[in-house]
């Protein structure tokens, strides 16, 4: 995927209200983050758990440069994003109700491994983080293959 249509998908993302649910819905609605940022009001209002303020939120977005810090750290830390859309992602993850609309990987992802998948709050405690790092190291060196979403 091009760089410019992942700061799409990142930036729709950093939208206060859209969630992953909501994320989906506006992407299968609309094509891509790209189309929904490029929608007008009304089409917005077709999906039933868009508002006005939602909309206006999507409408109003201004971080983009944020979304493009994001890009260009995951980037630099060799790590690459995986979109539901994308066939390595996760089947099984696909399942869920409010599954991840992208992933985050550093390495490789194959369809073939077995994949655990870490989801979290983003605002966990030090002590969180340190549980979380230190188990998913455990599970990669025993052969599993970590996912964050």
């Amino acid at each position: 995927m091009e760089r410019e249509e992942l700061i799409y998908w990142l930036a729709l993302k950093m939208v206060p209200g859209v969630g992953n649910v909501t994320y989906v819905h506006l992407v299968e609605r609309f094509g891509s983050p790209r189309a929904v940022f490029f929608s007008s009001n009304e089409e917005l209002f077709t999906l039933p758990e868009i508002g006005r303020k939602l909309a206006s939120e999507i409408k109003s977005f201004a971080h983009w440069k944020a979304a493009e810090r994001e890009l260009s750290r995951t980037e630099k830390e060799g790590v690459t994003i995986v979109t539901y859309r994308d066939p390595l992602y996760p089947p099984n993850l696909r399942e869920i109700y409010d599954f991840p609309p992208f992933l985050y990987v550093r390495g490789s992802l194959s369809t073939e491994d077995i994949n655990v998948a870490v989801v979290g709050s983003r605002r966990a405690s030090a002590y969180g983080r340190y549980i979380t790092d230190r188990l998913a190291r455990e599970l990669a060196y025993a052969g599993f293959t970590i996912v964050s979403g």
